[in-house]
């Protein structure tokens, strides 16, 4: 069993189960990262503040920062990045960050994660960016800078390189340094795009299911199976035979299989890129989980319905006020049982 992996009863609709689990694990192994991420997964948090608050146990620093980060996400703090960023990154983003305005030259912010998160961090930079008339250059492997050239070319403020930086700020810090010097953080919709063509949505456009590379318990919380998935597209067509549905899902061959059968379009957003994205989401309803797409809808101010699961990424408490793009454009429509989507998507369905 390898860290990104968890056993089975971990992978249940048995809330109990899964917390009797993790809970039966961190007794043996309190100092444990992905144990501790797994109880925060499954609401948890008493559990690890009482393992943060013991003073006999070898915590690693970074250990605790990351689970305390998450904790402060979840009580709403104002600065939960003071948790994450050791006090000589928050040192080194300081001295860049005083060369950079003293010199009048862009500073550089290195980003990391997935394209959601991409798409995050530069609606928060690009806000901040404005306010203080300063450019910024946003280090991304080169994957990332194809796929995000084409939306950050038309801004002043931003450019893209790929080139690693001496300078360079991690991105959680810079997220940091703004809290500190400037209170709260915004997030604002930054991809330009015109208006939709008809006011009545031509169709439906999903994503049901998380990737989850490393963290695969995440993955599974966040999808939606796809059997109820396939039952709500015959609820939907049962109700008007002619909707357009599209689907963007990574589901198997044989999944897709059964989708087109049913009259489901099924694309791929790797093979039509992010402004392919953006056209087929302008003129159709957008109902998605909490991954990329929730992000890509956000930034570029289209209304959306978003379906979080019953313990959601702590982000959302951060993300989703009403003076963020977030908060404005994103219906939050949440999880009303652990790892039971049924009550949900009849909702969607009425």
């Amino acid at each position: 069993m390898t860290d990104a992996h968890s056993p089975w009863p971990l992978f249940c609709n048995d809330l109990e189960q899964a917390q009797q689990w993790v809970g039966d694990q961190l007794a043996n192994a309190p100092c444990d990262l992905q144990l501790g991420h797994q109880a925060l997964s499954l609401g948890m948090n008493g559990t690890v503040r009482e393992i943060l608050s013991r003073e006999d146990l070898p915590l690693q620093d970074s250990t605790g920062r990351q689970w305390r980060f998450r904790l402060a996400r979840l009580q709403g703090v104002s600065n939960p990045y003071s948790e994450l960023i050791p006090p000589d990154v928050q040192a080194f983003t300081d001295l860049q960050m005083d060369h950079a305005r003293r010199m009048s030259v862009p500073a550089v912010v290195s980003l990391l994660g997935g394209i959601g998160d991409h798409l995050e961090v530069i609606s928060m930079l690009l806000a901040w960016s404005r306010i203080e008339s300063h450019p910024l250059i946003l280090q991304v492997t080169p994957e990332r800078q194809e796929a995000l050239a084409p939306l950050v070319e038309p801004i002043p403020q931003l450019s893209l390189q790929s080139t690693i930086h001496p300078r360079a700020i991690q991105g959680m810090a810079m997220r940091e340094w703004i809290c500190r010097h400037h209170g709260v953080i915004r997030f604002g919709a930054w991809i330009q795009v015109g208006h939709e063509a008809n006011d009545k949505p031509k169709g439906t456009l999903c994503c049901w299911k998380a990737k989850g590379e490393d963290n695969l318990l995440s993955a599974y919380l966040r999808s939606v199976p796809f059997a109820l998935v396939m039952d709500f597209y015959k609820k939907a067509l049962a109700k008007d035979p002619k909707v357009e549905l599209i689907d963007i899902s990574d589901w198997t061959p044989h999944e897709k299989h059964q989708l087109k059968a049913l009259g489901v379009q099924c694309r791929d957003p790797r093979a039509i890129g992010l402004k392919g994205l953006i056209q087929l989401c302008l003129p159709r309803e957008i109902i998605t989980i909490d991954t990329a797409l929730a992000h890509l809808c956000a930034v570029m101010g289209k209304d959306t319905t978003l379906l979080l699961n019953h313990f959601p990424d702590e982000r959302w408490v951060e993300l989703h006020q009403p003076h963020h793009c977030y908060g404005q454009h994103l219906r939050i429509k949440k999880q009303v049982h652990f790892s039971d989507w049924t009550e949900t998507l009849s909702a969607l369905i009425s």
